[in-house]
Order: structure tokens, then sequence, then C-alpha cells
């Protein structure tokens, strides 16, 4: 029985990147359980239950914490989150925010690299 957070993107929305992904290489996905932690995705998988699709720096870092060791293999077409930073027109943010921001876009860029 499928099991869903009514809150998490639905796998099996038209619109879906990792969807298609899997669909483009040949692959079909039937997602039987989905989880917002990726921390606990990569449980699962390493406890050979199921398979997890995550970023590849993620599950590096991860590699160490979890019960058995894991491998990747890239998706092609790669798959790309979009993050936007929103706020008011004309706006002045403060320095705390700024800092955030360029925190954010920094660590961004980071994870883009690695």
């Amino acid at each position: 029985m499928a099991t869903r957070d009514p809150g998490a993107p639905a796998l099996n929305e038209p619109a879906d990147g990792t969807k298609r992904a899997v669909q483009s290489a040949g692959g079909t996905l039937q997602p039987a359980i989905e989880v917002e932690n990726v921390e606990t995705a990569l449980e699962i998988a390493a406890l050979g239950v199921a398979d997890a699709i995550t970023a590849r720096s993620i599950l590096r870092r991860q590699q160490g914490k979890l019960p058995a060791p894991l491998y990747s293999a890239p998706l092609e077409p790669s798959l790309y989150d979009s993050f936007a930073i929103v706020h008011r027109r004309n706006a002045v943010l403060s320095r705390p925010v700024q800092t955030v921001i360029e925190f954010a876009v920094a660590r961004m860029q980071a994870l883009a690299e690695e």
C-alpha cells in the first residue's frame, strides 16, 4: 500500500523532473513510499529496502553515517532544483538577511561544484 505525505510533491505528477529523467533512461518509477527527510531515505536504501534518488554530494556527506555503503549513478538528463529569494520590491534588506542570502548563494555554488 502506498503512503504519501500530503505536503510532499507527488512523483507521479507529469511535470516532475525525477519521473521524466527515469523514464527517459528507459525505467519506471513506482514509489511505494515517499519521505521528506533525505537522511531517512538513504538509511532505508542502505538497509536494502528501497532505492533513493538524491544528489551525489548529499550521498557523499552521508555515506559514513549509513549502515551499509550506497553507490551512485548519474541520471540523464541531470536533475536540477531551482531556488529563489523573494522580497518586496524596493524593500531594504537588513544586514542579517543579506548575510543569510550571501551564505545561501555561496553554499549552493559550493554544492554545484562538488
